[in-house]
C-alpha cells in the first residue's frame, strides 16, 4: 500500500528529502552521424565534460536489424545491422551535465567537440547558454536527413530528442551542424 501511494503523491510529499534544480542549469549534447567515429570528447570553454566524475557520457550505434523489422540498439557496430542508403545507421554519442555533483556551469559561451576517427577533427561551436537545452550537433551532410524525420528515428532507445523536423536550427560551422531543442521537465529533483 505504501509503495502506491508513494507512486501516485510522490516518496516525499513534503519536499523532504529531495532537492529539485531548475531545468537552465542541466544540458544534453549529442553527437550524431551516420559516418563511422571511434569516439568523441565535449568541452565546455576549456573544461572537458561528460570524463571520469563530471557528467554522464556513452556511446550508442542505432540501426535497422536485418533479421527483423525492428531498430538495434548497442554501443559498437553489428553486422546485424542493415547497412543501405534507405537505412542509415546512427552512431550517437551523448553527454549530460550539469548535476550538482558535475561542478559545472553549463551558461559557457563555447561547445567544443574534438572527434576521434581515421582522421582526427577538432570542430569548435560557438553557442550562447546551453542550460535547459539538448543540442544536437552532426556532419553537414547528414543535416538534409536529419531534418527531414518528422519522428525521432532513434526511438525508443533515445527519446529526448522529439522531432527533428521541429529542433531550432543554430547553423553550421566547419562542416557540422546544430540544432536544438527544449528539455521538457522544468526541473530535476535528487535525494537529499
Amino acid at each position: 500500500m505504501a509503495l502506491i501511494l508513494c507512486s501516485i503523491l510522490g516518496c516525499y510529499p513534503n519536499g523532504d528529502g529531495m532537492e529539485c534544480f531548475g531545468k537552465d542549469r542541466y544540458a544534453s549534447l549529442n553527437f550524431l552521424t551516420t559516418t563511422p567515429v571511434d569516439s568523441v570528447q565535449f568541452y565546455l570553454d576549456e573544461q572537458r565534460i561528460c570524463y571520469g566524475d563530471v557528467g554522464h557520457y556513452y556511446k550508442l550505434v542505432v540501426c535497422k536489424s536485418l533479421t527483423t523489422d525492428a531498430d538495434v540498439a548497442s554501443d559498437f557496430f553489428s553486422e546485424k545491422c542493415m547497412a543501405s542508403e534507405k537505412e542509415k545507421t546512427w552512431t550517437i554519442f551523448h553527454c549530460y551535465v550539469g548535476k550538482p555533483s558535475d561542478g559545472v556551469v553549463v551558461s559557457s559561451k563555447e561547445l567544443r567537440v574534438k572527434v576521434f576517427s581515421t582522421n582526427r577533427e577538432k570542430i569548435d561551436i560557438p553557442l550562447g547558454s546551453l542550460g535547459g537545452l539538448i543540442t544536437n550537433v552532426f556532419p553537414e551532410r547528414d543535416s538534409a536527413e536529419w531534418f527531414g524525420y518528422r519522428d525521432n528515428p532513434i526511438r525508443p532507445f533515445l527519446d529526448d530528442f522529439y522531432s527533428p523536423a521541429l529542433s531550432m536550427r543554430k547553423g553550421c560551422f566547419n562542416g557540422f551542424c546544430v540544432a536544438s531543442l527544449p528539455m521538457v521537465d522544468k526541473e530535476v529533483c535528487y535525494d537529499k
